[in-house]
């Protein structure tokens, strides 16, 4: 009999391969240093003869509104020849200043002029600068002195330290392109194929179409020839095959994962190629017994979604959650849940009480997730932990938590309800942004960062909010697969770095704490949809509507 399922059906070619050269000028650098000998040499010698010229003037430009670096921004001393440009970092010096009184001049494009008054007095000042966008009054109308997203893109291209071209919004939406092909071709080195009259395949610099990928703000976008839908189709009943049994589906869940696949078309080298079912976070029903197990037919089962090979050195090493060749249900190219039955090895089935809700097993997948991450974390006695991002693994990692002494937990999210939802669970403080959390903690982190948001900034953010020596656990998935972060302040602080992968073998924890009373799942559930309603399911969670947080798909209602 046919079986209703609900595909992916996303084509996206395999951008995965991508190539780069990072030009590393060591020449460059070693000028620098150079320099900076033959300065300080200079410094002394000039000390010697009685000279003052030893002060600098030094500190950050940055967005008054944002926050954000400003690199590349001109910064001079009125009335003499010196100056500097801001770095990366938006950070600025000026040396070999005498005693006395300047006046600095801050220039950056898109930005209003700045001046201030800065007075030496044979120590080193620093001077933090923060500009403000500027505004071109002409007659009647009101005009940015240029698009904001224009000014950025051409700052960003200004102080790239290699080859970079950018192009803003603002100037795509000017251009009459059908798609991002298009908009592509406009920039040196671009060469783009069309197909039916609109830009299909790009290449660079000659390289090979398929090696090249698109990211937007960080994120990583398909390809033209995208074709990305959520259908319900008749499926043939999946077949019996060896240790394997068929179960009826009886509740599945929308994970973090699902909808990278969905909206982005992969997780770093696994891509949808094709149509596939998506869904590992599920709970079954038993159409058959398995005497061996002490399971009946008609039996709650809930489900270890993947699958090891148990053959390959890391699953003899006991890392069966890392093994390389796993069949992981809902990853592709194995089909998952969100179906009416599916197949499951029986090793993957877990006997939970008779009075867990379908919610309540569904949820064992990422209270397990979050139970491995802690387990990672080797949490301490009476430690001060900060949580970023309060979805589900987030809230699942606090409820853990608070059974473990910690002195304080606070979480961060920028979601509101999603803090009032960790409060709700225990959280001692909840705010908006690190930079709250850092203020509200006197200027310090702490010892432990869990970071469980889907943020290509969520690491960065992380070592911000980390102590010297501090640990950061890493939970979540970035859009785009890919992190920003400073490498030289997690250097600087010797902050470790653990990345948390699959949960390995917690489920019998998971069931027992549940079943103790020491965790509680149900509320985490927040939607629930039918099987026909699966597309709107997805969108809402990826638009955060109606304060969701787990969505739930009942494929048999």
């Amino acid at each position: 009999m046919p079986t209703k399922i609900c595909t992916f059906v996303l084509c996206v070619p395999n951008t995965n391969l991508t190539k780069s050269i990072e030009h590393i000028h060591f020449v460059k650098k070693e000028g620098v240093k150079m320099k900076v000998k033959i300065v300080n040499r200079v410094v002394i010698l000039f000390s010697l003869m009685q000279f003052t010229f030893a002060a600098d003037i030094s500190g950050r430009v940055t967005d008054a509104g944002s926050g954000d670096f400003l690199p590349g921004a001109n910064v001079v001393v009125e009335g003499t020849n010196l100056g500097s440009s801001s770095d990366r970092s938006g950070s600025y010096a000026i040396s070999g200043l005498a005693d006395g009184d300047y006046t600095l001049k801050v220039s950056y494009i898109g930005y209003s002029d700045y001046s201030a008054q800065v007075t030496v007095a044979g120590e080193n000042v620093t001077n933090d600068i923060q500009l403000s966008v500027s505004y071109v009054s002409m007659e009647a109308v009101n005009v940015d002195g240029l698009a904001q997203g224009q000014v950025k893109a051409l700052n960003q291209q200004r102080s790239a330290g290699n080859i970079k071209n950018v192009v803003s919004r603002d100037q795509m939406e000017k251009f009459p392109d059908q798609n991002v092909a298009d908009v592509l071709q406009r920039l040196p080195g671009i060469a783009l194929e069309s197909d039916h009259g609109e830009g299909r395949y790009v290449q660079i610099r000659g390289a090979e179409a398929s090696l090249n990928t698109t990211t937007i703000n960080g994120v990583k976008v398909p390809s033209p020839e995208d074709v990305r839908k959520i259908s319900i189709k008749d499926h043939p009943e999946p077949t019996e095959k060896d240790d394997h049994v068929i179960c009826k589906v009886n509740a599945v869940g929308i994970c973090g994962s699902d909808l990278h696949y969905y909206s982005e078309g992969g997780i770093g080298t696994t891509c949808v190629g094709k149509g596939f079912v998506p869904g590992h976070e599920f709970s079954a029903i038993l159409l058959e017994a398995i005497p061996e197990m002490n399971l009946e037919e008609g039996e709650h089962i809930a489900v270890d979604p993947a699958k090891p090979c148990f053959e390959c050195k890391w699953c003899k090493k006991g890392y069966e959650n890392l093994c390389p060749y796993v069949e992981f249900i809902g990853a592709p190219p194995f089909n998952g849940a969100m179906a009416e039955y599916v197949s499951i090895k029986k090793h993957q089935i877990h006997k939970i009480p008779d009075h867990f809700t379908p919610q309540t097993a569904v949820l064992l997948e990422t209270l397990g997730v979050a139970l491995h991450a802690v387990d990672l974390s080797k949490t301490k006695f009476h430690q001060e932990i900060c949580i970023l991002g309060s979805g589900p693994v987030g809230l699942c990692i606090l409820k853990i938590l608070k059974n473990m002494g910690t002195k304080s937990i606070h979480v961060v999210d920028p979601i509101q309800y999603r803090v009032q939802h960790a409060l709700n669970n225990g959280a001692d403080k909840g705010f908006g942004s690190v930079d709250e959390f850092i203020e509200y903690n006197n200027g310090s982190g702490v010892d432990l960062v869990f970071e469980a948001t889907n943020s290509p900034h969520g690491l960065n953010l992380s070592i911000q909010a980390s102590n010297i020596g501090g640990n950061i656990i890493v939970v979540g998935i970035p859009d785009g697969d890919g992190y920003q972060f400073k490498a030289s302040e997690a250097r600087r602080r010797g902050i470790s770095i653990k990345f948390s992968r699959r949960m390995g073998e917690v489920y019998e924890r998971t069931i027992s704490m549940v079943e103790k009373g020491l965790v509680s799942l149900d509320d985490l559930a927040t939607h629930t949809y039918s099987l026909n309603d699966g597309e709107q399911a997805f969108l809402n969670n990826l638009d955060y509507k109606d304060n969701v947080l787990k969505s739930i798909i009942f494929p048999n209602t």
